[in-house]
């Protein structure tokens, strides 16, 4: 390597550790924010204890939209607070719901 590489090896160094705190900067709050969100947070398996259905019910709620993963990475993480609006309709029958 002469001179001007080194340069340039250090420039695009700096620049990627730079880019990589600004990244952190502005994402780790937002992690952080879903996992404390207020509640507890539930495990896949025991939100489907809690909710009486199969942790692949909770899947495919979560892939159909209808709970959110705050877990980060493959991590399923479900906000306890977010299950209470499951559990209210529980142990309402299929025909009531025409009835409304």
């Amino acid at each position: 390597m002469n001179f001007e590489t080194d340069d340039l090896v250090k420039f695009i160094t700096n620049l990627v550790k730079e880019s990589v705190r600004g990244v952190f900067k502005e994402e780790l709050p937002e992690m952080e924010n879903r996992l404390i969100k207020k509640g507890r947070t539930l495990t896949r398996e025991e939100s489907a204890v809690k909710l009486g259905v199969s942790p692949n019910t909770i899947s495919r709620f979560i892939n159909d939209g209808r709970l959110t993963n705050v877990g980060i990475g493959r991590k399923i993480l479900i906000n306890e607070s977010e299950l209470d609006g499951f559990t209210k309709f529980k142990n309402v029958k299929s025909w009531e719901y025409l009835s409304m």
